[in-house]
């Protein structure tokens, strides 16, 4: 006959030691996935709590939205404003850097392909790029005749201008000598 571990007496059964585990073994413990007290899987409806019978229906939505409307307009209308005054700005930054590239490009009859102006760092510089076929031997002179005239008179005049050959390198700037 088998006894108790924590008082040597012999437990109901006769056969096992109190606690349902081999001798000195703590009591079992319920799982810990165990469902809360008071659960039952039967009391569970696939229905909101308000279908149930006595439960509380919801809250209905209020019968005018014009508040709601008005605000998603005032929203947007911000939106609209603010897209606007970016554009604006934009323009009224980069338009006189287009009107001045435009100038270079008509008064080079052709031998100037293209114009941009970039902005690196608080430093704003023209890129200008030799038409195909024009020698790069002919940049110094539309550096000194065609570019530095163009950008005199205008917020633009010192500043920073490279000419590109078609070889892609560097064939004049603003620092060319002039003579």
């Amino acid at each position: 006959m088998s006894t108790d571990p924590g008082e040597g007496k012999p437990n109901a059964s006769g056969s096992e030691p109190v606690g349902g585990g081999p001798a000195g073994a703590p009591p079992a413990q319920p799982p810990s996935w165990a469902p809360p007290p008071g659960y039952s899987p039967t009391a569970w409806s696939p229905q909101p709590a308000w279908w149930q019978p006595g439960g509380t229906p919801p809250p209905t939505a209020p019968k005018n939205r014009n508040g709601c409307l008005i605000g998603c307009l005032v929203a947007v209308g911000i939106a609209i404003v603010l897209i606007v005054a970016l554009v604006v700005a934009g323009f009224s930054l980069l338009g006189p850097a287009m009107d001045v590239g435009m100038k270079i490009q008509q008064d080079s009859n052709g031998e100037i392909s293209n114009v941009s102006y970039q902005w690196y760092n608080g430093v704003g510089e023209f890129r200008i790029w030799l038409a195909p076929g024009v020698p790069n031997t002919r940049a110094p002179y539309l550096a000194c005749e065609v570019v530095r005239p163009a950008l005199e008179g205008t917020k633009f005049e010192g500043t920073n201008f490279t000419i590109f050959g078609n070889d892609g390198r560097p064939a004049a700037n603003h620092k060319t000598p002039c003579g």
